[in-house]
């Protein structure tokens, strides 16, 4: 079992953060051996944040679009066209041994920080605003009324983290 804790130096010691929260965890590996990895903490984006996207944005998509065209659009169809347009995958080929390889780079929304879910949020925006297509920022007219993963502050917040 992998634990995952939050931690932060203070005069060259590492202090686990809501200790007290992880407590019953830890003893559950009591006198076992473990290894610690230490990486900078990246507040990665909430799982408000991707209802949003996947509930709000994306619905109000399918919907604007079904009634201009006519057509039902899939959600992983109109997903797969965001991160087309907006995040543009990079592809490229190359000759091996006489067979066209054709490679993507990766990209998964998980992987997304606070903050370069920000930056999506507002160019999707942005990109369906050109097309008539008007997508509200959370909160706004009570399409959504949620906590971040903290608990502390309102999704429509979307403040910048230092």
């Amino acid at each position: 079992m992998e634990l995952f804790l939050k931690g932060k130096f203070e005069e060259g010691d590492i202090t686990i953060l809501n200790k007290e929260r992880v407590r019953s965890l830890l003893l559950k590996h009591e006198g076992q051996e473990c290894e610690i990895t230490i990486r900078p903490f990246r507040r990665m984006m909430s799982a408000a944040q991707m209802r949003w996207y996947r509930g709000i944005a994306i619905n109000i998509i399918i919907e604007d679009l079904k009634e201009s065209d006519g057509k039902a659009w899939e959600h992983d169809d109109i997903h797969a066209y965001n991160i087309a347009k907006i995040m543009k995958p990079r592809i490229k080929t190359r000759e091996v041994l006489g067979d066209t390889i054709v490679e993507t780079s990766k990209f998964s929304m998980a992987d997304m920080t606070k903050d370069e879910f920000e930056w999506f949020k507002t160019e999707l925006q942005a990109f369906w605003a050109v097309k008539g297509i008007d997508i509200p920022d959370p909160n706004e007219d009570n399409f959504i009324n949620d906590y971040d993963d903290t608990g502390i502050g309102s999704i429509g917040s979307f403040k910048k983290e230092t």
